[in-house]
């Protein structure tokens, strides 16, 4: 039976069912400390183990060290996994990393709805039309857990407020505003947490965003089933203060530790040299890899002790999945079949 040691040879599809299988596994009383799973670098001493950069990492609210041998995780795994129609069996380090959810906390404060204080970001703006005799239609990609509150979507009239930082300093920002059309609510629908915000194009024209062609051509988007093999790629947040570097730690085939969004599904974990660069209010900031944007920022990490290291470390959805469900949700309002829509990302705010 071959053997694979190697992350880079497992399909983001192969990683969910071993960690399906690893929560299975170790499922029992003794491991009920064990609340996720992923995959990329161990840590050592709470740093980074550049060693062991490929490994299966448990996620656990407090370490403690079974009595029975048999009960503990081991230093390496092993997991038969199907392929094709034989198995391979994946042999992988292990870690186990003491982590406290609640210091986790959903996240540049641009948008805003009016019956609402929280922010957020929108960075992405998308086009798309239904059939080619139509015009375009236009709006802008954010967060769901942002607009938890409001009932009544699609909204009848422009109730979401937009701060558009100045272009230079010592002007003042702009403002347009947007109709909420679609959002996900808190149990995480179709794995993402999303929302469409609707902007008419005449509220466009003073940011010089609309394209000359039409339709516009696309961005380059990351495929979520590529994001399984970015752990130690480098990569920017799109933030309004410039493009902020990070790099990879993780990859988490569904994330499942923030209790009010649900299950996320393709998720990375990412660290940045500056404190503060996924702090609350962040979230729906753009994250690109290899000039593909990649995710869409839902979390950051408040370090329990040392503020300088609070939100070096974000977690990040598949912007290709979130533009799946944007497609899903327009074609579900208008009545026709996903396949007809055409929804591009024309431009990275």
């Amino acid at each position: 039976m071959n053997s694979i040691e190697s992350l880079d040879e497992l399909s983001s599809d192969e990683l969910m069912r071993i960690r399906r299988t690893l929560r299975r596994r170790y499922r029992s009383a003794v491991h009920d400390g064990v609340i996720e799973v992923g995959f990329g670098f161990a840590e050592r001493k709470a740093e980074l183990d550049p060693s062991r950069r490929e490994a299966i990492c448990f996620l656990v609210q407090r370490k403690r060290m079974p009595r029975a041998k048999r009960d503990r995780i081991p230093a390496i795994a092993e997991v038969r996994v199907r392929r094709g129609r034989g198995f391979v069996v994946v042999r992988l380090p292990t870690d186990v990393i003491e982590i406290t959810p609640s210091r986790l906390r959903l996240t540049r404060p641009t948008i805003r709805h009016a019956a609402g204080r929280q922010a957020a970001t929108a960075s992405g703006l998308v086009a798309w039309r239904v059939a080619e005799s139509e015009s375009l239609s236009w709006g802008l990609i954010t967060v769901g857990h942002l607009f938890w509150h409001v009932r009544g979507i699609p909204e009848a009239e422009p109730r979401v407020q937009v701060m558009i930082p100045a272009a230079r300093r010592g002007n003042s920002p702009h403002e347009l505003a947007g109709r909420l059309i679609a959002r996900t609510d808190r149990r995480g629908t179709k794995g993402v947490d999303a929302a469409l915000i609707q902007v008419a194009p005449e509220q466009l024209l003073p940011f010089d965003w609309l394209p000359l062609d039409d339709p516009p051509p696309s961005l380059a988007i990351r495929p979520a089933s590529a994001l399984s093999a970015d752990t130690a790629r480098h990569g920017s947040a799109l933030t309004s203060e410039g493009d902020v570097p990070f790099v990879v730690l993780r990859f988490f085939p569904i994330f499942n530790l923030i209790a009010e969004v649900g299950s996320i599904q393709d998720v990375l974990e990412v660290e940045s040299p500056y404190a503060e660069t996924f702090a609350p209010g962040r979230s729906g900031t753009l994250w690109t890899i290899e000039r593909e944007t990649a995710c869409l920022q839902f979390a950051g990490w408040l370090h329990p002790t040392i503020a300088s290291m609070s939100y070096r470390r974000g977690l990040g959805q598949s912007f290709a999945s979130v533009v799946q469900w944007a497609r899903e949700r327009i074609a579900e309002k208008r009545g026709v079949i996903e396949r007809v829509v055409d929804l591009r990302l024309v431009s990275r705010l």
